[in-house]
């Protein structure tokens, strides 16, 4: 058990990044959270716009019928589309609602690994340590007494871009206390691997 927990700490130590980095992330995720946040509600609310003319229309058909204005083979043909129609605006609300809860899961599975992960894993209840190994991926298994976990996908990058932050910090090592958060935020702006991640649709850090 003492090798397992071991493994399962080498791994969340894979997604660590220093304290100045996990302010400047999550300055850089609560901007394009803000931004997502605009766009998603302007496309919730033409969709339900769209949702509720369809209803309408359904309503006048129904109107139209009972006052025998259309015919029933009129009133079914109609009706058909017009169910068709309000089911795939359905649909496309559901999606929107599906991509919100999924924004809030890897929110919850970055912010696992902001700064304490670790801790919270070595002195954590048995609960604790299941959340956070099970925020880390799927496909967990054990062979030949070597974990082997397929990272969830939104903490790939994470992974990717803790060893570049960890070789710019260790460059400024010496001259770290005189230095400021503003300064490290410059520096983490100027390199291609951090601002790659950035310019990507991902999340890509915490």
């Amino acid at each position: 058990m003492a090798e397992l927990e071991r493994q399962i700490v080498s791994k969340i130590e894979s997604l660590h990044f220093p304290e100045e980095f996990h302010k400047f992330a999550l300055k850089w995720f609560r901007k394009d959270h803000d931004q997502d946040a605009q766009k998603r509600e302007a496309i919730i609310s033409s969709q339900q716009k769209a949702y509720r003319a369809c209803v309408n229309k359904i309503d006048k058909l129904i109107d139209m019928r009972a006052g025998e204005e259309i015919t029933g083979e009129q009133f079914a043909e109609k009706k058909s589309v017009l169910l068709k129609e309000k089911e795939r605006f359905q649909e496309l609300i559901n999606d929107t609602d599906h991509n919100v809860n999924r924004s809030v899961e890897i929110a919850e599975d970055l912010f696992t690994f902001i700064s304490d992960a670790v801790e919270k894993f070595n002195t954590g209840s048995i609960a604790t340590r299941r959340r956070i190994l099970s925020a880390l991926g799927s496909n967990r298994s054990l062979m030949d007494k070597k974990l082997f976990v397929n990272l969830e996908e939104t903490l790939v990058p994470v992974q990717k871009l803790s060893g570049e932050v960890d070789e710019i910090n260790k460059r400024f090592e010496p001259h770290k206390n005189d230095m400021t958060q503003e300064d490290f935020e410059r520096i983490y702006s100027q390199s291609s691997v951090v601002s790659t991640q950035q310019d990507s649709n991902q999340r890509p850090f915490a």
